[in-house]
């Protein structure tokens, strides 16, 4: 039989792991917000379509990667090694699993928030979001999250 203050111990342990795991995951969260800008940024700048590519197209891709950047910023920030960091581009599309996936993340703090964004555009649910409004949708809900 454990003992009580064994027992207490090993909550304790448990909470403290809890704890060091939560703090991970933020901290992989805000990287992984970080990383995807910088994707969407090589991407504007090299003109490179999201989405999967297949293997035929790869070596396009690869080849305008390349090549000088084509505007002023893009030179100076490479020449400056100045971290990229421009939005991603209007015509970024998702689908409701995108959608669904990243409002998820941001509901665990700003409930209420992504509830009034779904009216916003007309929904209760995001089975009831018409998915032209999925780009907006996900632009309001990256600043709830960067808040």
């Amino acid at each position: 039989m454990v003992k009580k203050k064994e027992l207490s111990t090993i909550l304790n342990d448990a909470a403290d792991v809890v704890s060091a795991i939560r703090a991970a995951a933020d901290t992989i969260s805000d990287a992984s917000k970080k990383t995807l800008k910088v994707i969407s940024a090589v991407r504007t700048l090299y003109n490179i379509p999201d989405g999967s590519a297949d293997t035929t197209e790869e070596k396009p891709e690869k080849a305008s990667a390349s090549k000088k950047p084509d505007t002023p910023a893009a030179e100076a920030m490479e020449k400056t090694g100045q971290e990229l960091t421009q939005e991603a581009p209007a015509e970024k599309t998702y689908t409701k699993a995108d959608v669904r996936k990243f409002l998820a993340g941001v509901a665990g703090r700003h409930r209420k928030e992504v509830k009034e964004l779904l009216r916003k555009y007309g929904a209760d649910t995001l089975t009831q979001l018409d998915e032209k409004h999925y780009a907006a949708i996900m632009a309001d809900a990256e600043e709830l999250a960067d808040a």
